[in-house]
């Protein structure tokens, strides 16, 4: 059985004009598991799948939760630049299939040089855990 997962980072409070550029907000961070890719997509506002990772092993629920909590714990706050929404997929992607055995099958791989300092205290505790 495939499952599909989707993850994404937005600010909890929206706010827009020039001081969003510059300003910090508490992350809202998601994680969702479904069966299919249709129901992984939302319907009212246009989606797609933006990477497509196949694992050697599947990743555990216990896993995933692990690092979830490790991200929330090591990022509270998103940021335009560079704690967003392209850091968070990234640092998931990254260590499940560091642990995992995961390669890209298509699609695109998050940017690697997104908040590297975060993403190595994610994986060193993630690599502890």
């Amino acid at each position: 059985m495939t499952l599909w997962l989707r993850v994404e980072r937005a600010a909890k409070r929206a706010q827009s004009g020039i001081r969003s550029l510059f300003s910090t907000f508490p992350a809202k961070d998601t994680a969702r598991i479904c069966g299919s890719e249709q129901d992984i997509l939302y319907e009212e506002e246009p989606s797609m799948v933006e990477a497509d990772i196949r694992f050697e092993s599947p990743p555990t629920l216990l896993d995933l939760e692990k690092l979830l909590t490790i991200v929330a714990e090591e990022s509270v706050e998103y940021k335009l630049w560079p704690e967003n929404c392209f850091f968070f997929a990234a640092a998931i992607q990254e260590n499940l299939s560091t642990r995992h055995g995961g390669y890209l099958f298509s699609g695109k791989q998050e940017l690697k040089n997104l908040a590297q300092d975060v993403r190595a205290r994610i994986r060193a505790r993630f690599e502890a855990s």
